[in-house]
């Protein structure tokens, strides 16, 4: 799949916007302390195609792109600030729930939230969030969030990582617990990645084998 490029600078959002592609979600906030209303949208091709699995049920594989938009002063639009072809996964499992759940801007960071779910199964409920500062010239990730709840094990973990300090906490137990019975343990990370280096959620196995 070749994904088109998008416009350097533009008057209106929409000129942002490729034909035949349309804005499924976004946000508005500071993202580079300018005090202007920055843009962070996702997009979607809006004429996609299905594709059919081995059990012959019909999977959507709509392509989808993250676009950082930087207001610029005066009325003279927004500049790109960022473009991410695979970072915002597609619904491709008929049988579980889309899993973008949605995008945020708040004191600077811009943050993305997944879900994993297959509401019709016994399978793991996940869900996981990753947050993005702009440093001036890349976004990079300073946290990240993962929750993983067991339906039939009835048991929790969390993962709560901060790149800003490289340290990280994993938090296990049983649903109901108090606090003081669960298990937590302090992590040493890697140095953290950028939007343009982590390709895609799920695919940075951190130093415990766990994938992020």
């Amino acid at each position: 799949m070749q994904y088109p490029a998008i416009k350097r600078t533009a008057q209106q959002l929409i000129n942002f916007v490729p034909p035949g592609w349309e804005i499924r979600d976004g946000t508005t906030g500071d993202l580079n302390k300018d005090g202007l209303a920055d843009k962070a949208l996702v997009l979607e091709r809006s004429a996609g195609k299905g594709a059919t699995n081995a059990q012959d049920l019909t999977a959507s594989t709509v392509p989808r792109m993250l676009v950082v938009l930087f207001k610029l002063p005066g009325n003279q639009g927004y500049a790109l600030g960022a473009q991410s072809n695979s970072f915002i996964l597609l619904h491709d499992d008929p049988e579980a729930d889309d899993p973008f759940a949605s995008i945020s801007i708040a004191r600077g960071v811009l943050k993305i939230d997944f879900q994993y779910n297959r509401p019709d199964s016994h399978d793991d409920i996940s869900t996981s969030a990753y947050k993005f500062r702009y440093d001036g010239q890349h976004f990079v990730l300073i946290g990240a969030d993962l929750s993983i709840t067991g339906r039939m094990s009835f048991t929790f973990q969390a993962y709560s990582y901060n790149f800003l300090t490289r340290k990280g906490v994993f938090t296990t137990g049983a649903l109901g617990e108090v606090a003081d019975k669960t298990l937590t343990k302090t992590l040493k990370l890697p140095l953290p990645r950028t939007l343009d280096t982590f390709a895609q959620p799920g695919t940075w196995v951190l130093n415990e084998n766990f994938a992020l």
